[in-house]
C-alpha cells in the first residue's frame, strides 16, 4: 500500500516538468518511472501514469528535478522507487 502511495505521489510531482535540461531530467523519470510501475503493478497501472503525465510542471518545480537527477542513475526499480520512497519522506518532514 505504501508503493501504491508513493505511485500516486510521484504522478504527481510528474505533474509538476520549462528549461531544457530540467525538461529532458523529467522526460527521463516519467518514463523511468512509467517502466517500474508496469513492472511492479501492470500494465494498466502504467498505463494510468502515462495519462497523467505532466513533465510541464515537473520541470518547474526545482526540488522535483533534484530528487529525479539524484534516483534517475538507481538501475532496479526497487532501488529507484526507494530512492525517490526515501527522497520525498525527508520533504515532508
Amino acid at each position: 500500500m505504501k508503493r501504491l502511495a508513493l505511485v500516486l505521489l510521484a504522478t504527481s510531482a510528474l505533474s509538476a516538468c520549462g528549461n531544457k535540461p530540467a525538461r529532458e531530467v523529467c522526460e527521463q523519470a516519467s518514463e523511468h518511472f512509467e517502466r517500474c510501475l508496469g513492472e511492479m503493478f501492470g500494465p494498466e497501472t502504467r498505463q494510468m501514469a502515462r495519462d497523467r503525465r505532466d513533465v510541464a510542471s515537473c520541470a518547474s518545480d526545482g526540488e522535483t528535478v533534484k530528487m529525479y537527477e539524484k534516483c534517475e542513475s538507481k538501475r532496479t526499480c526497487d532501488q529507484y522507487l526507494d530512492c525517490i520512497d526515501g527522497y520525498t519522506a525527508k520533504r515532508s518532514l
